[in-house]
C-alpha cells in the first residue's frame, strides 16, 4: 500500500489498474465557522495521497458566501456557484463539475 492510499481509491484501482482521481465535494450553505478548518485538513490529506484528489466546494448559497473563502487556498480546491436553493440542485452541481466515474454521498446535518 502507498503512503497516503485509501480505500476507495485502493478499490478504484484495482479495477482500472491506473492512478484514481477523487474528487471530495464539499456542499455547504451560509459556510459555517468551521469551513476554512475542513478545507484546510482535506487539502494536506489530498497532498499527500498518493492519487489525484480534488476538492470542491459547492457553495448553495444565493449570496454565495464561501466566494471570498475559498482563493485563499492553494493546491487542488476549486469553487462552484450553485444558487438553487437545496441539497438536491447542490449534489447536482457537484456531479456536473467533477470527472470522477464513482460517486459517494453523505450528508450530515450541523449542529449549530
Amino acid at each position: 500500500m502507498e503512503h497516503g492510499d485509501t480505500g476507495i481509491a485502493r478499490s478504484v484501482r484495482s479495477l482500472t489498474d491506473e492512478r484514481a482521481r477523487v474528487m471530495v465535494a464539499v456542499l455547504t450553505y451560509r459556510p459555517p465557522q468551521d469551513l476554512a478548518a475542513v478545507l484546510l485538513l482535506l487539502v494536506r490529506q489530498a497532498d499527500r495521497c498518493a492519487d489525484s484528489v480534488e476538492v470542491l466546494v459547492v457553495d448553495n448559497d444565493p449570496e454565495a458566501g464561501a466566494r471570498g473563502l475559498v482563493p485563499a487556498f492553494t493546491g487542488p480546491v476549486r469553487y462552484v456557484h450553485e444558487p438553487t436553493p437545496g441539497i438536491a440542485a447542490a449534489r447536482g452541481a457537484s456531479m456536473l463539475s467533477g470527472a470522477c466515474g464513482y460517486v459517494y454521498s453523505e450528508c450530515r446535518r450541523s449542529t449549530e
